[in-house]
């Protein structure tokens, strides 16, 4: 146990050891300087006492029984810590020997992002004997080992340097990279950003020691600036329209609530964890093959529901969880492209429904997003669909190029004004609003644009298709800032028939070839999009 750590990541969770491991009977290792009192007892408010020992000084062993029946959540308290004993050490044990001698290779891709990754080197260095290999992807400036580099790094970290291909590439880089050291059995991807506890590594070895080579291991995602909240436990995906669920509301959970980590300790059912955190072994690479050039946003998703599909399970382990920048819900254009490219083509792989659930789901974002007057995503959500429809060709022809070019497009926001926002409200039922939805676009295709003398102010939460209200401009708040949204007749129409070109085109044209695009998760194809053949 690491004193500096949080109680919840010194508690015992034996559900995932019970299922996923033979790990045979569990005990309490604990030397002290000093004569002490020790309990262990079952996590929660009423929590049972399982063990009560006064332990003498030196080594002791409290036995605790089978993994499969001492609960769910164990505690460990330890009377008079606040006294002074520099021999204090406390340590889950189990009875089994390991069945593996693992070796994890973390793997970080970054761009200009030097004190962050330093902070995490610096973590890293402090475990390095759990450690095999450390590859550092670096798409930003180059130069990157001259500024972050010091001379007590372990001999074992590799920089690379690269143009940016976003995450995907970069992320798979340091894969291939890692692919060649000998003796590597586990990646572990983790962002450049993150901030880990000194025994992080520590704690995944151990638990790929004892799990066999099918389990992947996720980790959850704390907001670094309220660690006691949890942002993500990993996601599921609808893959008839291959949208995101996520396990973990959007207001996360507290790590002070007894109910967050007994859902943590019961192992929600998830399809993929993000990259911020995600363990898997070297069998799921061989028989997988390497992610697919997605360059952002959707790459952790797909690969992470290829590996569950070829039965790759990935549990979210309790005690395993990284400090992050949570997430934002503020969704711009160009995250809309590529959530919606990428939802497109995982459908064509994944999907038993085929691809009407998906696209009809794009066409109704599209028209809402027409209707509000975010022009600029319904204009992401048809350049998705183009590229989609273009399949391997689109994927391999994206790069940094395109991506400056996507956020070229990007609309800026104002500082908001004092003005109160507005209160709107909806039409009560879906029929009302679909029906008044498309009552728009026919008065927005045909009515010329009318004068504005004002444009009120709105919560972005409530500016939705199918309001009640709808001036023809607007100001949609969000934080302190606003976007400026006006009707547009003339740019209206020309997204009105991209769409109806998009949609003939789906219909007659052949979807995209699956094989062209499972070509491309090979390290030969790789190879030759990065332009590293014969390195």
């Amino acid at each position: 146990m690491d004193p500096a750590s949080p109680q919840w990541q010194a508690d015992f969770f034996p559900r995932p050891w019970a299922v996923y491991a033979e790990v045979g009977a569990l005990g309490l290792r604990i030397r002290t300087g000093q004569s002490r009192h020790v309990f262990i007892r079952q996590g929660g408010t009423d929590g049972q006492v399982l063990v009560q020992q006064r332990c003498a000084p030196g080594l002791t062993v409290l036995p605790i029984g089978r993994a499969d029946a001492c609960g769910d959540w164990l505690i460990c308290e330890v009377e008079n810590t606040a006294v002074p004993d520099s021999d204090l050490k406390i340590e889950w044990v189990c009875s089994a020997p390991p069945v593996h001698a693992p070796a994890i290779a973390i793997i970080i891709c970054t761009f200009n992002r030097d004190q962050q990754l330093r902070l995490v080197l610096d973590a890293l260095g402090k475990q390095r004997e759990a450690i095999g290999h450390i590859c550092i992807v670096n798409q930003g400036h180059s130069g990157l080992a001259a500024r972050v580099r010091r001379e007590d790094d372990p001999s074992f970290l590799q920089i690379v340097e690269q143009a940016n291909y976003g995450g995907a590439g970069g992320f798979t880089r340091g894969l291939m990279e890692s692919l060649k050291m000998r003796g590597m059995t586990h990646f572990l991807f983790m962002d450049d950003d993150v901030e880990i506890s000194d025994t992080l590594i520590i704690r995944l070895k151990a638990i790929c020691a004892y799990v066999p080579d099918s389990i992947c291991i996720g980790g959850a995602m704390l907001d670094i600036r309220n660690p006691d909240s949890v942002v993500s436990l990993g996601h599921r995906i609808d893959v008839n329209k291959c949208a995101v669920r996520d396990i973990v509301p959007k207001e996360g959970m507290s790590l002070n609530d007894e109910g967050t980590l007994r859902q943590m300790a019961e192992l929600p059912d998830v399809d993929f964890c993000g990259w911020w955190c995600f363990c898997f072994p070297q069998r799921a690479v061989e028989q997988c093959g390497l992610p697919l050039p997605f360059f952002i946003r959707g790459d952790d998703a797909e690969y992470g529901l290829r590996l569950t599909h070829a039965g790759f399970r990935t549990v979210m382990w309790p005690g395993i969880a990284v400090k992050h920048n949570a997430l934002t819900s503020q969704t711009q254009a160009w995250h809309h492209f590529y959530d919606r490219r990428n939802a497109l083509l995982c459908s064509l792989l994944y999907s038993p429904k085929g691809q009407a659930p998906s696209v009809a789901s794009l066409v109704r974002g599209i028209i809402n997003a027409m209707v509000t007057y975010r022009y600029d995503f319904a204009e992401a959500g048809i350049g998705a669909l183009r590229a989609y429809q273009c399949g391997a060709d689109a994927l391999a022809e994206w790069g940094a190029e395109s991506h400056r070019d996507l956020l070229a497009n990007r609309i800026k926001d104002e500082a908001a004004p004092a003005e109160r926002p507005v209160a709107i409200t909806c039409y009560p039922t879906p029929f009302f609003r679909t029906l008044i939805s498309v009552m728009r676009i026919i008065h927005d295709y045909f009515a010329p644009q009318s004068q504005i003398n004002h444009m009120p102010v709105v919560n972005n939460r409530d500016w939705v298709s199918g309001t009640r209200q709808r001036p023809e401009g607007i100001l949609v708040k969000t934080g302190d800032k606003v976007t400026r949204l006006v009707r547009d007749p003339k740019r209206f129409r020309a997204i009105f028939h991209s769409l109806i070109k998009g949609l003939v085109a789906q219909y007659f044209r052949k979807p995209p070839s699956k094989q062209n695009i499972w070509k491309m998760t090979t390290i030969e194809w790789w190879e030759n999009f990065l332009k590293i053949s014969g390195k």
